[in-house]
């Protein structure tokens, strides 16, 4: 029995394919919730594309500063502004990764999938990071491949590690975990896990990504108060307004549980 149990009536009342893992990184404590479940992990896939990215530049196979022309041809709608900047902008590497995290920027994401590649991204996530259950096999917007059945796909068990990783300092390495955590700080995207947190006088620090899609909406990220809460909420055909709602309330209510 588990103090967190009281968090698996909320998502058993939701409709859809909901996926949870919440854990006290001090304590140890968790609740999970159909972790091991295939979900379609809309714009959470990003972490993983970061994480690979920040191997590259540890290996040395592509450096932060290097800079990749941004063409019309790239640019896919939604999330983030590279779509509404001039034609044939440089980026460096380190801003496309920043921009695909703080904003959610589509055409960031595709730009760096192709400079990377999706097979060597793909490889990382497999050989490197030991995830079995991800798979970035399509850039964002890629209505063609989505036609032909190809989707990216994660687990909230695979997320939850990457996370736990980063804040720990263990994932590339703790100057790249550092970077890594900085960056899900600035995230621009709060209507979730730090929508009520935020009227907090002291609010916590919330390191986190967020996805969305047609019927889906997730958010994924580490409350860092006295006690560091790893949460990781999905949701696939689901009723998205009332899944947002409660993971607002699991989150107030988890950070006040400590």
């Amino acid at each position: 029995m588990s103090n967190m149990d009281w968090i698996g009536p909320r998502l058993e009342a939701l409709p859809g394919r909901i996926s949870a893992v919440c854990r006290n990184l001090k304590t140890g404590e968790e609740f999970l919730f159909r972790p091991e479940m295939e979900m379609g992990p809309a714009s959470v896939i990003k972490l993983f594309v970061m994480a690979a990215v920040y191997r590259g530049f540890e290996t040395g196979r592509f450096r932060p500063e290097d800079r990749v022309p941004v063409r019309r041809q790239d640019c896919v709608p939604s999330c983030g502004v590279l779509t509404y900047l001039d034609d044939g902008k440089e980026v460096s590497l380190r801003d496309l990764t920043e921009l695909m995290i703080i904003v959610s920027d589509n055409t960031a994401t595709n730009v760096l999938a192709d400079f990377c590649t999706i097979p060597w991204i793909q490889g990382e996530i497999e050989n490197t990071f030991g995830r079995k259950g991800t798979f970035f096999r399509r850039k964002m917007f890629d209505a063609e491949s989505s036609r032909r059945g190809i989707r990216n796909a994660t687990t909230a068990a695979d997320v939850g590690w990457l996370l736990e990783r980063i804040w720990r300092g263990e994932l590339v390495s703790p100057e790249a975990s550092a970077r890594m955590l900085e960056t899900l700080r600035h995230q621009r995207l709060n209507g979730k896990i730090p929508f009520r947190l935020h009227t907090l006088e002291n609010a916590p620090k919330i390191a986190h990504k967020t996805g969305e899609d047609d019927g889906v909406t997730h958010d994924v990220g580490i409350i860092e108060g006295p006690e560091p809460l790893l949460l990781v909420l999905m949701g696939n055909e689901t009723d998205v307004p009332a899944f947002e709602r409660t993971m607002a309330d699991i989150a107030w209510d988890l950070y006040h549980s400590i």
